[in-house]
């Protein structure tokens, strides 16, 4: 006993199997007529799902019909706080502070240098006080 599985038929194999079958009698002629346009319509619908549609490219993997295109690259960041925007603002804040105060501390750091090189330079505690 040999089973083999049915060959698929071709449309016109197809419309001629329904044809000698009779199955096309006047009570069911409308249910076939939809029938088959279902099936046409199916047939177009699958053709034309593989082209480009829109200009976008399809391609079909194991039986579906997908679309394909790349996406802008995106990054990604760390959580952001509530409220960073206050805390940029103090930083700067802060940041326009210290460039304006910086050359004061320069000015302010040699001359307590000075100062202190003077004092170590003085024999007793005395003379220092008086400085």
């Amino acid at each position: 006993m040999n089973l083999t599985a049915p060959q698929p038929l071709s449309t016109g194999e197809w419309l001629k199997e329904i044809l000698m079958a009779d199955i096309l009698t006047t009570s069911n002629l409308m249910k076939n007529i939809l029938f088959l346009a279902a099936m046409l319509f199916a047939g177009v619908r699958t053709s034309v799902a593989q082209e480009e549609v829109y200009g976008q490219p399809w391609t079909v993997y194991e039986g579906d019909t997908i679309q394909y295109y790349s996406l802008p690259m995106v990054d990604i960041v760390d959580y952001v706080s509530a409220n960073a925007k206050k805390e940029v603002r103090d930083y700067l804040k802060l940041r326009r502070n210290v460039i304006k105060v910086y050359p004061y501390a320069k000015l302010a750091a040699a001359e307590l240098k000075f100062i202190n090189d003077s004092m170590a330079n003085i024999p007793n505690e005395r003379a220092r006080k008086n400085l």
